[in-house]
């Protein structure tokens, strides 16, 4: 509601001339000094509840609630008019705005922010990357333009997009001494296939390895209703990867993070503003992700022809004990074997149901 730009004491002027009265015989009769009559009509003081309800007696045509509602209006016109007060309003509208495209209660408690609403405002801006509150919605385009439109129903763009400025938020607060080297990337993949061979404490290792190659690395558990499966982006000197566990899986977990990491070496390097949300299993047909999953097959094969030796099984269901093997002579964790294999059977049409095959062997993140 909006205020009024009037004094009451102006209007308190005009109604002592109606009435007949002067500012002395005003103050006689509600028993105050003369100044203070003089005060109020000028605009130097304001009218308060006891001097409102001495007025009403004097003056009944004007109850002494109008005297305070008139009172209150021009105070709250003079706030208004204040640079600090609108800064801070226009500070709480954009704060308002936001609520409809993050969940911020969860935010709070995540990121620890701060209880100044102009700092928090321009960290959730910064983990965006957009420069004010109106560009959220083309953010959120941006994001929910990652999935098909099949996978679109399914997906929260409330939570996604909480859910990125909480792995942000990680990523900045997380500082590495070391900057991440393109041509140790061989030597990278080569101690990751042997982390995924063995599948022990996998996280805690991936972790200390991929941070001592200069990688940020981040398993940050996704919100409902969120098909993420990671994503990579450059966050100051270094690269980072974020994966969620969504199916808890070392097969389904090595792919994720040889993608991720395809995408380093393939377009963050030199796309350093560039961010990559996927779905493993609903990626998009485009090129760079194409180009992600091929290095991430070459990186977990070594150059071995799995679908060679997959189209040579003439019985999926009795497959066991060649794809055992395979794994044991190409050190390949058996979970990365019969996951490939599963999905070649699916993309191929081999069986109408691909994923049970061997499912047994599937081995969970360790």
């Amino acid at each position: 509601m909006g205020g009024s730009s009037v004094h009451p004491g102006k209007i308190l002027q005009s109604v002592l001339e109606d009435y007949d009265l002067s500012q002395k015989e005003l103050a006689v009769a509600i028993g105050k000094p003369s100044p203070i009559v003089n005060d109020i009509i000028k605009g130097k003081r304001n009218i308060n509840p006891e001097f409102a309800v001495l007025l009403e007696a004097v003056l009944p045509d004007i109850s002494a609630a109008d005297w305070m509602s008139m009172q209150n209006q021009y105070d709250i016109s003079n706030l208004q008019k204040q640079e600090e007060i609108q800064q801070q309003k226009d500070l709480i509208e954009r704060w308002n705005f936001l609520k409809g495209y993050l969940n911020l209660n969860y935010m709070k408690k995540k990121l620890r922010l701060a209880d100044d609403l102009s700092q928090s405002l321009n960290a959730i801006l910064g983990y965006l990357a957009i420069n004010e509150v109106d560009e959220i919605k083309l953010k959120q385009e941006a994001v929910m333009g990652y999935f098909r439109k099949s996978e679109k129903a399914s997906t929260d763009p409330v939570n996604l997009l909480t859910w990125l400025c909480v792995v942000r938020h990680r990523s900045d607060e997380e500082k590495l001494d070391k900057s991440f080297d393109i041509a140790k990337v061989d030597n990278l993949i080569s101690e990751l296939n042997s982390l995924f061979y063995f599948n022990k404490q996998v996280i805690e290792s991936a972790t200390n390895l991929l941070n001592s190659y200069g990688i940020k690395f981040i398993v940050e558990e996704k919100l409902d209703r969120m098909a993420v499966d990671g994503v990579s982006f450059w966050s100051g000197d270094n690269p980072t990867i974020v994966m969620t566990k969504r199916m808890n899986r070392i097969d389904n977990f090595a792919f994720v993070l040889c993608h991720e990491l395809g995408h380093i070496v393939k377009h963050l390097y030199v796309e350093k503003n560039a961010e990559f949300l996927d779905d493993i299993n609903g990626l998009k047909e485009d090129k760079r992700e194409a180009e992600a999953n091929k290095f991430a097959e070459r990186a977990l094969w070594k150059g071995f022809a799995k679908d060679i030796a997959f189209g040579s099984i003439r019985v999926p269901f009795a497959a066991s004990r060649f794809l055992q093997q395979i794994a044991i002579e190409q050190k390949i964790n058996i979970s990365i074997v019969v996951g490939q294999y599963q999905h070649y059977c699916d993309s191929n049409n081999k069986t109408n149901s691909p994923y049970a095959i061997c499912r047994n062997l599937i081995q969970k993140i360790g």
